[in-house]
């Protein structure tokens, strides 16, 4: 509700993520088409924009809140500002790229998959279980914790 009263509302479900501000002031909204709408003190960055393809999946800001990250269905991960730039799994024509997090230092990250694999680069920290349901598409979340992550489904 939040979002479609300060944020923009498309008339149909096509927000895909919303991430807070690093100071908890403002916040973003990613469509689906890769647009971010912008609320509060959330500054604003472009990195990708696809109109009328649902192919963008999750949004985050570098944790000093000068950067950010996009992830687009194939697991490419498009970066601004801070935000440093690196390989994780890429599925070129396959929609398969459900979620990212930032790890703490700004020096990596993780790429969920919808079988629920974790493919990290840089700092972020190796997965402590392997969740994968080969054959099942329907991991939806990671969540960056102390030891690991939580992936839901």
């Amino acid at each position: 509700v939040l979002a479609r009263r300060n944020a923009g509302y498309f008339g149909f479900d096509i927000a895909r993520d919303i991430e807070l501000t690093p100071d908890g002031r403002g916040y973003t909204v990613l469509d689906g088409y890769g647009a971010l709408h912008v609320a509060g003190t959330a500054p604003r960055f472009e990195l990708g924009y696809w109109p009328g393809w649902d192919i963008a999946r999750a949004f985050a800001y570098s944790p000093s809140g000068q950067g950010a990250y996009l992830l687009d269905g194939f697991g490419g991960v498009h970066t601004r500002g801070d935000a440093v730039p690196r390989r994780t799994g890429y599925w070129p024509g396959w929609d398969m790229a459900r979620d990212l997090v930032v790890a703490p230092d700004n020096a990596g990250y993780a790429v969920l998959d919808g079988f629920g694999g974790v493919h990290r680069s840089g700092s972020a920290p190796r997965p402590g279980t392997n969740w994968a349901w080969w054959g099942y598409d329907h991991a939806g979340g990671l969540a960056l914790v102390r030891g690991g992550y939580v992936v839901a489904s």
